[in-house]
């Protein structure tokens, strides 16, 4: 997994390759400036988006058009 600052996307590369199989992005996601990225073991992807100062979660098996969940660290 790669975080694309410049695409506003989170690239998804299957082991061992050097181009993404697949993305999360599009409007419905919210993502601006995302600069980091995580895993957790059910595979959902969290990604922290420094334009908007907030982490998102991308369920495993999603559309990988929807962040699901957001929390806000400006406050």
């Amino acid at each position: 997994m790669r975080a694309n600052e410049t695409g506003a996307t989170v690239d998804l590369f299957a082991p061992g390759a050097v181009t993404p199989g697949a993305q999360i992005g599009g409007a419905n996601t919210g993502l601006v400036e995302p600069v980091s990225v995580a895993l957790d073991a059910a595979f959902n992807v969290y990604v922290f988006d420094f334009a908007t100062q907030n982490d998102q979660r991308v369920r495993g098996g999603s559309d990988r058009q929807r962040c699901t969940d957001s929390h806000d660290f400006r406050a």
